[in-house]
């Protein structure tokens, strides 16, 4: 169970660490066998929110193919608004010019985790 002041405290902290992103979602038609829609150069904006995105095992990403792994830069995780309205295989643009496809969503009772991987 979760209180209502630890999600205010979530969607606080959030709006004050976020950056202004457009969550993307694809406008293709079909489906394909991955169960990811076709026509990935296709992509409408369906909200601008705070995100905030994260690095593991360092606050500054580092690369890490040296110890034989991607870099860490390339698979941020970012966390979104328990109402968020992302959803997976969505996109998300950040205002540096980043564009990161979410994986794989992980709910919590105060937010939402995002595994991705850079697009650009």
């Amino acid at each position: 169970m979760i209180l209502p002041a630890q999600r205010r405290q979530a969607r606080l902290a959030i709006h004050r660490l976020g950056a202004s992103c457009t969550i993307k979602e694809p406008t293709g038609e079909t489906v394909n066998g991955y169960g990811k829609k076709d026509g990935s150069e296709s992509w409408s904006g369906v909200a601008d929110e705070k995100v905030v995105r994260t690095y593991t095992r360092s606050s500054a990403p580092a690369q890490a193919r040296l110890s034989g792994g991607r870099y860490r830069t390339e698979s941020p995780v970012l966390v979104f608004r328990d109402d968020s309205a992302i959803e997976e295989g969505f996109r998300v643009e950040y205002p540096d010019g980043r564009v990161y496809e979410v994986d794989a969503l992980t709910p919590y009772p105060s937010h939402l985790e995002g595994t991705t991987t850079v697009v650009n």
